[in-house]
């Protein structure tokens, strides 16, 4: 009866350890990020203008502060084996946008489409900083 008693502890214990969800690695990404993003000369004949903006990666998760009040809410973002991070978020009435990046040190860089529900494409190029205290 011992023997079964332990074997079956030593059987929870492995579930537990194989069932247990590892915390998500930092990436160069992970934080807070405040950017220019600045239209192309096609998206400038379109009327767009020149915008900050503010991006959050946390545990996995991307967001901008710019479109949220748009509609697009958070979503998962992915790394590929050279660096580039990638997302596209969309919104029921606003169609999709997508993000597509590299870190370098303190700096991010990269660009933006948004492919609207009218078929018009707006495109960005973004740079910006690393915020080391973002509740300042």
């Amino acid at each position: 009866m011992r023997q079964l008693r332990n074997w079956m502890w030593a059987y929870v214990a492995l579930a537990a350890i194989c069932l247990a969800r590892p915390p998500l690695a930092q990436d160069a990404f992970t934080g807070s990020w405040q950017v220019r993003c600045t239209p192309t000369s096609s998206t400038l004949a379109l009327g767009a203008e020149t915008f900050d903006d503010g991006f959050i990666f946390d545990e996995g998760q991307f967001s901008a502060s710019a479109y949220m009040g748009l509609g697009f809410t958070p979503g998962a973002y992915s790394i590929d084996a050279t660096g580039k991070m990638t997302i596209t978020l969309s919104s029921a009435d606003r169609g999709s946008v997508r993000w597509s990046g590299r870190v370098s040190g303190s700096t991010i860089s990269g660009y933006i489409t948004w492919t609207k529900p009218d078929g018009s494409v707006f495109k960005y190029r973004y740079t910006g900083s690393a915020v080391t205290n973002p509740n300042e």
